[in-house]
């Protein structure tokens, strides 16, 4: 997965400034930075939801847009129809993909949806809505995952379950992008880190988190006040 000097303005206003960046097969690349920084913007672009206004954004070389159905599991937001149940959302993904319509129901289970499977997705709270978006994600078995923010709303059950996962999927030679606010937990499963602000301001490994007294946080503190460089 790579990012190619992606530059993006929405009404003459600059989001992305010659993005460049590589998130690699078999890693976990953590993608952080202050709100308005530019993340979900790009990740958009990944994901063939917003255009570049220069550069490019492919998946093994190639736009989404080329890939099979299937190919890039992805949650930006929480989103399914009111009326439908979580269980009805996740069987319409799945005719979509053509993925078995057996693998919903564990997944469901995998998730901490099993219980609430059948009921309306209007009378889910926030981390239900959450679980069941991450569920989608995962339904195709992806070989690439995009996540943006996928902490918010779960407890720390959730949280472990999906630190988790993602080790799991990269293991398993799975290419995962993951944003999150929560520096902390990201520092617990993260193998590489981009800190974004518009432009990447930095890149590197974990290993590079072990040196600085504070971890994760005082890195990103340190990049943002400019006493770190781009490595």
């Amino acid at each position: 997965m790579a990012f190619e000097r992606v530059s993006k303005a929405y009404g003459g206003r600059p989001v992305l400034e010659d993005v460049s960046f590589t998130a690699r097969a078999g890693q976990v690349t953590g993608f952080v930075g202050r709100n308005g920084a530019g993340k979900t913007t790009a990740l958009r672009i990944l994901l063939g939801l917003a255009a570049p206004d220069s550069g490019h954004a492919t998946v093994g070389g190639r736009p989404i847009a080329e890939l099979a159905p299937g190919t890039v599991g992805a949650s930006l937001e929480p989103g399914a129809h009111p009326a439908r149940t979580g269980e009805g959302h996740l069987l319409v993904q799945a005719a979509a993909l053509g993925v078995p319509q057996a693998r919903v129901r564990p997944l469901l289970g995998e998730v901490g949806l099993a219980s609430a499977g059948r009921k309306k997705v209007k009378g889910y709270s926030f981390g239900m809505r959450q679980r069941l978006a991450l569920a989608a994600a995962l339904l195709p078995e992806p070989g690439v995952l995009v996540l943006d923010e996928p902490t918010n709303g779960l407890d720390p059950d959730g949280i472990r379950w999906l630190r988790d996962q993602l080790r799991s999927a990269a293991a398993h030679g799975a290419t995962v992008l993951v944003s999150s606010h929560l520096l902390g937990e990201l520092e617990q499963v993260v193998d590489e880190v981009v800190v974004l602000d518009r432009t990447v301001l930095w890149s590197g490994d974990r290993a590079a988190t072990l040196d600085v007294d504070g971890g994760l946080e005082q890195l990103y503190q340190d990049v943002i006040a400019g006493s770190r460089r781009i490595s």
